[in-house]
């Protein structure tokens, strides 16, 4: 949402929607301070409107809080808190963030470790922010487990998980639906895509290979339908698609 995002913006007020901002995610603006300050006098007008949900994505690129690397993971800590920083000065009472957890190392320490360090980062940002939410995003992960040990460390009805139904399709062969019930009420958001399990294309809903009427199956069954649902999809053009997808679903968010 770089560009026309009036489009966008006068899309969701028409339809009271809420707005997902993910311009502070680019590295391109948060390398750049003069830019970063005007994007965010800008956002800060353009947010003004009293949209019934407003949240941020955060940084995730080479985002590693929890690396042994004490130089990396202070760097990545210092994106993260700029990015609650910025959240809260954009209003937003959500932040979505990413593991950042390399799937490829199979040692369980280093999954362990990994859980732990951000668990404990994540508590600690909730504590010294009483207005926010922190949402963790599935991304590489090939099965939920990481995501319920870290829900419950954190153990705070502020902390959740968003579940990307594009990322669940590429990366694991769990379907999508399974995650959904075993994850269950620890969803407290969803990003819904599709795509043809090769590459985060971000398609409309129905234009890949998720079976999306075993997913809001799901949704019901667990009685995740209040859930927030973003339309990560791309274009306006792929919303209205998505939102006429849904429709035809019982019992759609």
């Amino acid at each position: 949402m770089y560009n026309d995002r009036n489009r966008y913006y006068e899309l969701a007020r028409e339809n009271d929607f809420g707005i997902e901002t993910v311009t502070f995610a680019a590295s391109f603006i948060l390398n750049d301070e003069r830019l970063y300050q005007e994007e965010l006098a800008k956002h800060i007008s353009e947010l003004s409107h009293d949209y019934p949900v407003k949240s941020m994505h955060g940084p995730f690129k080479d985002i590693s809080i929890h690396s042994p690397d004490r130089l990396i993971a202070e760097v990545s800590k210092a994106r993260i808190e700029q990015a609650v920083t910025t959240a809260i000065q954009l209003d937003s009472e959500i932040i979505i963030l990413h593991t950042g957890i390399n799937t490829l190392i199979r040692n369980t320490n280093y999954l362990a470790h990994s859980i732990n360090v951000q668990s404990e980062i994540y508590r600690e940002l909730l504590d010294r922010n009483p207005s926010l939410r922190i949402y963790i995003e599935n991304m590489w992960e090939a099965d939920p487990r990481p995501f319920i040990e870290m829900y419950d460390r954190v153990a705070s009805d502020r902390f959740g998980i968003c579940l990307d139904t594009g990322h669940a399709n590429i990366f694991s062969e769990i379907p999508v639906h399974e995650w959904i019930a075993e994850l269950g009420e620890r969803i407290r958001y969803f990003h819904l895509n599709d795509n043809h399990g090769e590459y985060d294309s971000e398609s409309a809903l129905g234009d890949g290979t998720i079976d999306w009427h075993r997913v809001f199956r799901a949704i019901n069954s667990r009685s995740l339908q209040d859930r927030i649902a973003v339309l990560e999809v791309g274009s306006i053009e792929n919303i209205i698609k998505s939102i006429s997808v849904m429709e035809r679903m019982p019992g759609a968010l």
